[in-house]
């Protein structure tokens, strides 16, 4: 069983993958709540309302978008390796047609 190192403590195979995982719904909240945040005072200012519901709407509207990337964040991280993986492909493959 391999041993990794992580800050000051050595993880097994499947707590690094949990501490992985923890670090991807960690991130993929602050993006969502962020995001959703500012899309949601964009949307209830554009309507004139009151700033008490305007917060409301903010926080709900972060905590909603957060919370949903956390739960598809297996999803997500496997997308964002697929696609990190195309592009190489496709620099690879656009090195070699500009050679040929």
């Amino acid at each position: 069983m391999a041993r990794h190192r992580i800050g000051n403590s050595y993880l097994s195979d499947k707590e690094l993958e949990e501490h992985k995982n923890s670090l991807w719904g960690v991130w993929l909240f602050v993006i969502g709540a962020l995001f959703g945040g500012i899309t949601a005072h964009r949307v209830m200012a554009s309507f004139g309302s009151p700033k008490w519901a305007i917060f409301i709407g903010v926080v709900l509207g972060a905590l909603a978008l957060g919370s949903a990337l956390t739960a598809l964040r297996a999803y997500i991280r496997m997308a964002a390796s697929l696609g990190i993986a195309l592009l190489f492909l496709y620099i690879v493959g656009w090195c070699v047609w500009k050679v040929i």
